[in-house]
């Protein structure tokens, strides 16, 4: 291996004050400069300082979306994701488009993944209202414009946490079911009320 040959720092903070920049490896200063933030275990976070760094930042909410793909895609559950066959106004205007959604014979679940740290001790959880809305909306136009769909599901998934670790389930005024499920995004394997959840669209 091309690394064999480098020996395993055993003064952290007396081999960072070697790094010696010049113009012969400049062209590593920004490479270097993050090596030292994270062996450090330093965050991104403003404050007052003498250096720069541009910080990695990650779409949370896609990575979010893409873990819930892989359980599906693991557990052998048919779905379809990033749906988006229906407008919400005729001419086809304001196309929505739905995470996932599940279909097996008259039912179809709608799953809405959800990047935000919920508590449970709240009565409504930290669930944003305008995300309800949304639901809504996304559960009539299933209704509406899929034939074969006479019932709807809807099941709102957000990362499991300590203030957030069992699902409930409320009801829209119309008896629509609506499931608020935690997700353990630490291990894959061990979603398995989720997975129960979907039981009946496998």
């Amino acid at each position: 291996m091309e690394l064999d040959d480098v020996s395993i720092s055993t003064n952290l903070e007396k081999d960072l004050q070697e790094v010696n920049i010049n113009r012969l490896n400049s062209y590593y200063e920004r490479p270097l400069l993050y090596a030292e933030f994270f062996l450090r275990q330093q965050v991104f976070f403003p404050k007052m300082g003498r250096s720069k760094l541009p910080a990695l930042l990650f779409p949370l909410e896609k990575m979010f979306e893409d873990y819930i793909e892989l359980i599906l895609k693991s557990a052998n559950i048919p779905y379809n994701s990033q749906y988006s066959r229906h407008y919400l106004l005729k001419n086809n205007l304001f196309q929505t488009k739905m995470d996932f959604v599940i279909f097996k014979d008259n039912k179809a679940i709608i799953l809405d993944a959800k990047w935000k740290e919920l508590d449970s001790s709240s009565d409504k959880f930290d669930v944003a209202q305008a995300d309800l809305y949304q639901l809504f909306a996304y559960s009539e136009l299933i209704k509406n414009k899929e034939a074969k769909v006479e019932e709807v599901e809807i099941m709102l998934l957000y990362p499991e946490s300590n203030n957030f670790k069992e699902a409930t389930t409320w009801e829209y005024f119309n008896n629509t079911p609506v499931s608020i499920m935690p997700i353990n995004v630490i291990e894959k394997e061990n979603n398995q009320l989720f997975l129960d959840e979907l039981g009946n669209y496998v």
